[in-house]
């Protein structure tokens, strides 16, 4: 089975467990949208889209088989571990570039501007993870 997986938003809030929401494609032929990762007492797991009827959570969506199961849970949970780490060395990368350096004698000040606002984009772009099995 093919699977591609899409981190669609990073959740960076401390109010809710959530933590990410993503996407996934099973052999270019079926989508599943609104996949969770959620943090919870014995680590994180991925949660299937829900629909609440009366009070009550069903999935829209399962695996079938406990293969296939952990096959999507594999996955989704490596597709989020690499947003993560993506994340990590872009946080580390942007705290050198704005605490590295303040120009040394005979710079330009004005050169150093133009690369900080180039990266400012960079940062402020959505930068999905696509990942396939």
């Amino acid at each position: 089975m093919g699977i591609d997986v899409r981190v669609n938003k990073m959740v960076y809030r401390d109010d809710t467990n959530t933590k990410a929401y993503v996407s996934a494609a099973i052999d270019g032929k079926f989508a599943i949208h609104n996949i969770k990762i959620v943090g919870g007492p014995k680590g994180d797991f991925v949660s299937m889209p829900q629909v609440n009827v009366n009070g009550r959570f069903h999935d829209i969506f399962h695996p079938i088989s406990a293969d296939a199961r952990e096959e999507l849970n594999s996955a989704v949970m490596k597709a989020y571990e690499q947003k993560v780490r993506e994340a990590q060395e872009q946080s580390a990368s942007s705290e050198d570039t704005q605490f590295g350096s303040f120009g040394t004698e005979g710079e330009d000040a004005s050169s150093g501007g133009a690369e900080d606002e180039s990266e400012s984009d960079d940062l402020s772009e959505e930068n999905d993870v696509a990942l396939s099995m």
